[in-house]
């Protein structure tokens, strides 16, 4: 028998099509409403609903620091993480969304290219999230 026939694969494709839009961030259960990742002034706000993802995003930094601003926040279920690395690639932001509104800084990092990445592991509720540059 071989088990790598297209008859024995076919019921096995819509589900690794699922489990990759899910990885991606793109599958059921999140709507992201705004993604602005102007330099100096990133925003993000989605809705989540069981959601599991993420999605990472490239943004400027002319300051050696940023205030991370957790605008928002309602969610009932599961964890929001946000991670910020420098343009060097060291991470100076690791942290799970708060269960109320607050700022954090980042640590020092190089200004250039920074990566913000946000991470979400069954989520429900909503989170409105902004990175502002600073020094």
């Amino acid at each position: 028998m071989d088990l790598c026939s297209p008859s024995r694969l076919r019921p096995a494709l819509p589900l690794a099509l699922l489990a990759v839009t899910q990885l991606l961030g793109c599958g059921p259960g999140l709507e992201v409403t705004v993604e602005d990742t102007t330099a100096n002034a990133f925003r993000w706000e989605a809705t989540f609903e069981g959601a599991t993802g993420s999605r990472q995003y490239d943004w400027g930094c002319a300051g050696s620091k940023a205030v991370v601003r957790w605008e928002a926040l309602s969610l009932s279920a599961g964890v929001v993480y946000l991670k910020i690395a420098d343009a060097e690639g060291a991470l100076v932001f690791d942290g799970a969304a708060p269960a109320a509104p607050e700022n954090e800084v980042t640590l020092v990092g190089v200004p250039g290219g920074w990566k913000i990445t946000v991470e979400y592991v069954d989520a429900q509720g909503a989170l409105e999230l902004s990175v502002l540059s600073f020094q």
